[in-house]
């Protein structure tokens, strides 16, 4: 018998079709332990993601721009980073389940907005690149 060898496609290698399917991250406490809320995650390499990254880049990149034009520089304020990572956090989160209120923009935004840990848990599960390829 000959063992036939599988040939790879370039579909097996596209990380940002696999990162649209959402990853289901269980949100734990600052203790480390699970809490009943579980939020659906994209991957860093989704399309919705890089058109949301590329749109604040060219942002600033404009800013940049009319500064050199205008000899006057827009220096970024700390709540300004603050709201892009609370932003780049929020676009990551697609649903939920365990919380009484409705999944919708506003409220991932408050809640991305008023919780740092689970902010933070976001966009490292969105990061890892492993929660959404298929080997």
């Amino acid at each position: 018998m000959t063992k036939e060898t599988k040939l790879l496609s370039l579909d097996d290698f596209d990380l940002s079709t696999a990162s649209d399917t959402p990853f289901d991250l269980e949100v734990l406490n600052t203790k480390g332990v699970k809490t009943a809320l579980t939020l659906q995650v994209l991957g860093s390499e989704s399309e919705k993601v890089q058109e949301w990254t590329n749109r604040q880049a060219n942002r600033i990149r404009t800013q940049a721009t009319q500064k050199s034009v205008t000899g006057k520089e827009k220096v970024r304020t700390a709540e300004e980073d603050d709201e892009y990572i609370i932003e780049s956090a929020a676009i990551r989160v697609v649903g939920w389940s365990g919380l009484a209120e409705p999944f919708n923009k506003e409220n991932v935004t408050r809640l991305m907005a008023r919780n740092v840990h689970a902010r933070m848990q976001v966009l490292q599960a969105s990061n890892e690149l492993g929660n959404y390829s298929k080997d």
